[in-house]
Formats: structure tokens, sequence, C-alpha cells
């Protein structure tokens, strides 16, 4: 049988066609869920935040001041189609993005300084707070409840018999927790930090995303003493600024303005004494040379934490991170896509921090969420579309109380209609 090319190529296009219709009814039936969510969760947003017992950040006095009733979202395409949700004034409102920024420190060290991200920086999961010092050796004690003073040689200190998985088979003999070495010899990374979404994983995280390692050096520049100006602030952030910039950029406004918050980064030093001991132990665990001037790598650190940017750009953002890197609407590939894949897989399992498991019960294993302290939560489902909601009242584990119930009624509308 005798196959006519034009009579094949009219088929393929009309199979390209019908497919994506399809897609468009899929988006549309995706958006009027999304509506359908926010409007519930808006109408009920005040009785909601009383019952979830939701309450500001109040380390950070920028963020224990935001208007708590602030409520908005975007949902975004891979295409590239882009709606936001909310008062205008709340969907132009700037936030801190806080840890959000971790996703781009993450896929910037990726780039720059791989191998110090790889040997100090892990990606498991870990039920440590996010300000914890949350390194593999520690997490494990923590995982089985093991106190610092037990040694299972001899199994004294222990609240319960020693898990197999903690014993030398093939030696026939125990090791002692205490040591880094002991978890050496099963291929554990005692003093490696368990993933780049916690403090001490992020912080370790900004070092490698430097584009010099030596410009955090110590020098004869006292940086407890440096004029802390916007300039100063924007220019440690730029690096990430500029991928977040990338990202955001449409056809109609390829000036997008992205700058940091002062006053943010100012509250955020004086209350900094957790994330100065963080850096001490990098130290002593050696994930960073003696010669790093501590004040200079947290304020790297604090300023990408301190990028501020408002619900309509974090949706085109969206937009792009789940078209796998590519803007759809400049067609600008801006980071590479094996790349942001790495990065996507950590924050899969480590996003919502020690929330993270619970968070995926919720809202399902398809998405990759990422959430700050300032109330925004910026989910992706790579190659279908990606999610942004800001709210500032955070539940218990710190992630927006509100934003959190929009992913999970949006993923049960979603599979009530068996829907990805």
């Amino acid at each position: 049988m005798k196959i006519n090319p034009t009579h094949l190529r009219s088929l393929t296009g009309q199979c390209r066609l019908a497919h994506r219709n399809v897609d468009l009814v899929k988006q549309q039936t995706a958006l009027e869920n999304f509506a359908r969510c926010f409007t519930d969760i808006s109408a009920n947003s005040t009785a909601l935040i009383h019952s979830l017992k939701a309450k500001n950040a109040d380390y950070i006095k920028t963020l224990a001041d935001q208007d708590p009733a602030i409520f908005s979202a975007g949902l975004a395409f891979a295409n590239g189609t882009c709606t936001t949700f909310g008062q205008d004034a709340h969907k132009k409102t700037e936030v801190t993005i806080q840890s959000v920024s971790k996703l781009f420190t993450d896929l910037l060290a990726r780039q720059r300084n791989p191998e110090q991200l790889h040997r100090t920086v892990g990606a498991t999961y870990t039920d440590l707070t996010f300000n914890a010092y949350a390194t593999i050796g520690h997490s494990l004690y923590h995982l089985f409840d093991i106190p610092h003073n037990c040694n299972t040689t001899t199994g004294i200190g222990a609240p319960f018999p020693i898990p197999q998985k903690m014993s030398d088979a093939s030696a026939g003999s125990a090791f002692d927790v205490n040591t880094a070495e002991g978890f050496t010899r099963f291929g554990l990374e005692f003093n490696k930090a368990v993933n780049s979404s916690v403090n001490y994983g992020a912080i370790l995280a900004a070092y490698a995303s430097l584009e010099d390692l030596s410009s955090v050096e110590k020098n004869n520049i006292d940086v407890l003493n440096i004029d802390i100006s916007q300039q100063y602030v924007d220019g440690l952030a730029r690096p990430i600024i500029d991928i977040l910039h990338s990202m955001a950029k449409t056809r109609s406004e390829n000036t997008v303005e992205i700058r940091t918050d002062l006053q943010t980064f100012i509250a955020e030093l004086e209350g900094a004494a957790n994330n100065r001991e963080l850096i001490k132990k990098m130290k002593r665990d050696t994930s960073i040379p003696d010669t790093v001037d501590d004040e200079k790598l947290l304020h790297v650190y604090t300023a990408y934490c301190s990028i501020t940017m408002n619900t309509q750009q974090l949706t085109q953002v969206a937009a792009t991170l789940s078209n796998w890197g590519k803007n759809p609407h400049t067609n600008e590939q801006t980071v590479p896509e094996d790349v942001l894949h790495e990065t996507l897989k950590v924050v899969k399992d480590t996003g919502m921090y020690n929330g993270t498991k619970e968070f995926q019960l919720r809202t399902g294993n398809a998405v990759t969420a990422k959430s700050g302290v300032g109330g925004v939560i910026l989910g992706i489902y790579p190659g279908q579309k990606g999610i942004v909601t800001l709210s500032p009242p955070l539940d218990e584990v710190g992630n927006s109380a509100l934003g959190g119930l929009m992913f999970e009624q949006f993923y049960r509308l979603q599979q009530h209609q068996h829907l990805p």
C-alpha cells in the first residue's frame, strides 16, 4: 500500500492540533479549579488563619509587620500562559522570598562550583528543623534518638537496641557514633549538610554559588563597619537576581525590576546569631576554609534571602521553571535543563523542611515545592505548570498555612477529575 506524503502530513497536522486542543481543555479546567480553590479559601481566610493558629514570622521585624490579610496566587503553564488571583494591591505587593531563594542558590552553585557543593551538601530529607545544625551525622543521631554520649560498641547510653544497619556485619563489630570515621566506613559523610534547603546547607550552597570563592576571604576590609546600602546589598544578590530576571521577563516587559529589601537585610543580620554559629561549625567540620570571613559569607546568604518579588513576577518565574528553564516568552534557556533537573530532585524531597513528607501526602507527588517564611510557596509540576501562593501567616513548621491549603484543595479537585 502506497502512502501519500501529502495525506500523511495532513494526518500529522490534525493529530498535533487535536493534542493541542486536549491540552488547552486541560489548562482551562485546571484554571477553573484553581480559581474555585482561591475563591473558597479567600472568602474564609480570616477564620482559616485563626483555626490553623497561623501567624507571621516574628523573629524578623519586617516579616512580623506584614499584613496577615495579604492573599494572592498565580497559576502558570509551561507554554507561558499565566493568571494571577487576588486584589490588585495584593498581587503587586512585594515580599522577601526568603528561603525560596535557596532553590536558585542551588541552581547557581551547581553551575559555578559543583564539586564544592557535592563535597559539602547532600540531598536527603531530615526531620530536623530548618535552622538546626543539620549534618548527616547529626540527622542520624536525631533519627535513631541516640544520645551523643552513647557508644554503640558497648550499647551504654542507648535508649533501645542499636539498629542492625548501624553495625558492621563484615567486621563483626559495631562502630562509635561519636566519630566521623565510624560513619565514613559505611559511605556516609558525617559532616556533610543534609540538603541545601535547611539553613546549614543553604549557607554552604551560597558559598559554592560564588563566582570567585576568594571574594569572601578575610582581608583588610572590616565588613562589620562597611556602609550597608541598597547598592551594596543588591550587588551581593546580583547573581540570583539575574537568574530571576531572565525567568520573569515577558515579551511586553523585558525590564523586570527585582531588588533586595534593605531593611529586611539589616533586621536579619541583627538576629543572625544562630547562622553565625552554623558558620563556625562549618569551619570546624572543614566544609569551608578557616580563611573565610564569617560576616562576608553571612552577608551573601542574607542578601539572597532579602530579594523581593511580587506574585505576578513569581508566576512568570514558575512558567519558566515548569518549562524546564526555558522562558516561554523570550525562548531563552535561563539555566541548563540537566542542572535544573538535579536541583528540582533535591527540592522535591526537602523544600518544605521537616514538613515536606506531610505536604506531599496532602498535595500529591507530582509537585516540587519550596517555601519561604515571608509567606511564599513556589510549586513546580515539571513540564506542565507552576503555582505561586502568597500569604504571610505560617503554620507550625514555618510554611504558609493558606498557601498549603491552596495546593491541597487544588490537588483534590484535579484528582477528582482525573487530571494531573
